[in-house]
């Protein structure tokens, strides 16, 4: 006599001759105890319990790390977009400079800094950060500072004859 097993996925019967899990586990036509509470459904319960809880624990894990991760992700991509706009202000300012001494020059003379001066510390750090993406170092950076604070000594206040 052929036992039938019932495949809750498909609904239908099928023959113990078909390869199941069920005819695989149970070794083919031996089958579980009729009732379904044998020491060894039960043993298989208990394990089943015990990896549904493990695995639970590990997709808790998971999302604290995915969430971890995303924060991160945001962190940076501010990050990044701080960076940029300040970048780009030192740019404006440096240009701004630049300016200000073609303007100075034009309408009301000379200036104690150097038309090279001004660009080799002010224009070429710019450009440099501007076009290259290469941050200027501390040196050049207080090389900068030094050129563009006696540029607006000198230029303040701005008049014209």
């Amino acid at each position: 006599m052929k036992q039938k097993f019932i495949d809750p996925k498909k609904d239908n019967q099928i023959s113990d001759n078909e390869s199941t899990l069920e005819n695989e586990t149970w070794g083919g036509n031996q089958g579980p105890q009729e009732n379904g509470s044998g020491p060894e459904m039960n043993e298989l319960q208990e394990e089943i319990v015990k990896l549904q809880d493990q695995l639970q624990e590990k997709d808790a894990v998971v999302e604290e790390y995915l969430s971890m991760l995303q924060q991160l992700q945001a962190e940076f991509q501010n990050y990044k977009k701080r960076v940029e706009r300040e970048r780009s202000a030192v740019i404006e300012q440096a240009n701004g400079l630049v300016g200000l001494a073609a303007l100075y020059r034009s309408g009301v003379g000379s200036l104690s800094v150097s038309q090279k001066r001004l660009m080799n510390q002010l224009a070429r750090p710019r450009n440099g950060a501007a076009h290259q993406g290469q941050p200027p170092s501390p040196g050049e950076t207080s090389a900068a500072l030094r050129t563009a604070r006696t540029l607006v000594e000198e230029t303040t206040p701005l008049c014209f004859p």
